[in-house]
């Protein structure tokens, strides 16, 4: 195919040049050409923008997949040819991460994973756990006496009020897992007297 110097190049060769698969030697006159064309240079830039674009919001909607409703509004934008697309690419894209985020937010104290936390006997300072993940609290009942069949646990606000219990088999360690992520601040986590809510240990606990 003839080629001459001033001819604008088609959408293809752009593309193919963006993934690195243009032949050698018509990449060589694409590039000629691009330092003295302007347009052709602004055309590209789209291209390349369309594809990074498409690619990040491929990734999101793998991740989107539980939504169809989502999904089809996506693919149908990215079937746009890419020019028309390149305009609206960043819009689209905030569109899609605004939603996601959102989505990670209302469903983040689920997906968080859960973080193990040792509390110690011998600690006389509130032991540190991160915000917003469930909690696998590991307790340490060195020196109690537990001689019922079993022990509850509880969880507390800094107010005093329970916001979950547990009951457990005795044991030098006690698991004690949250239903729920903690939002910044301090708990206490307690080992309760037998028949009592009284704590016959009690471990403060530093969310933040």
């Amino acid at each position: 195919m003839s080629y001459k110097f001033e001819q604008h190049f088609d959408e293809e060769s752009l593309e193919l040049y963006a993934f690195g698969r243009l032949a050698e030697a018509r990449a060589e006159l694409l590039e000629e050409h691009l330092l003295i064309c302007e347009e052709c240079r602004a055309r590209l830039d789209a291209t390349e923008q369309y594809i990074k674009v498409m690619a990040r919001g491929s990734r999101l909607l793998r991740k989107e997949s539980a939504n169809p409703r989502l999904s089809q509004h996506i693919s149908d934008w990215f079937r746009l040819p890419a020019m028309v697309w390149a305009p609206v690419a960043a819009a689209a894209l905030c569109v899609v991460l605004f939603v996601s985020t959102a989505n990670l937010r209302r469903g983040g104290e689920r997906l968080l994973p859960p973080v193990a936390v040792s509390l110690m006997a011998n600690r006389d300072v509130a032991q540190v756990a991160p915000a917003h993940h469930p909690l696998f609290l590991h307790l340490d009942t060195t020196g109690l006496d537990l001689k019922s069949p079993s022990v509850q646990l509880a969880l507390v606000d800094a107010a005093g009020h329970q916001l979950e219990e547990e009951t457990a088999a005795p044991a030098p360690f006690l698991d004690f897992k949250t239903t729920r992520p903690l939002k910044p601040g301090v708990y206490f986590v307690r080992i309760l007297k037998p028949g009592s809510s009284d704590p016959a240990r009690e471990f403060a606990l530093d969310v933040r």
